[in-house]
C-alpha cells in the first residue's frame, strides 16, 4: 500500500516530491518497520529517541532530505510526534 501512496498520480502536481511519514509507538516497532521497508525496497530513514545522540545538524539533515523528496518515508518514534516541521508531506500514518 505504501508503494502505491508514493507513485499515486492523483496528487503528483500539488506534491511532486511527496513523502510520507510513519510513526510507530516504539524502537522495537520502528525497526521492523525499516527492515520491511528495505525489504519491499522503499527507502526510509529511521527517525528515533536514539537520533538525539546524533548531531543536532544530523537531524535537521534528515529533516531537510525529507522536505525535499529524497527520502520517501521517515519512519518515527514519539521523537517525532513532538513536532515536525516538514514540508511535502502527503501522509501521515
Amino acid at each position: 500500500m505504501l508503494k502505491e501512496l508514493l507513485s499515486d498520480d492523483s496528487t503528483s502536481k500539488d506534491l511532486p516530491n511527496r513523502s510520507v511519514i510513519v510513526f510507530c509507538e516504539n524502537k522495537a516497532k520502528l525497526n521492523k518497520i525499516c527492515e520491511e521497508l528495505g525489504k519491499a525496497n522503499i527507502f526510509n530513514l529511521p527517525f528515533n529517541d536514539n537520533t538525539k545522540q546524533i548531531s543536532l545538524k544530523m537531524r535537521y539533515r534528515t529533516l531537510n532530505l525529507l522536505g525535499e523528496g529524497k527520502i520517501p518515508v521517515l519512519v518515527s518514534d514519539n521523537l517525532g510526534s513532538r513536532g515536525l516541521d516538514t514540508m511535502n508531506v502527503s501522509h501521515v500514518i
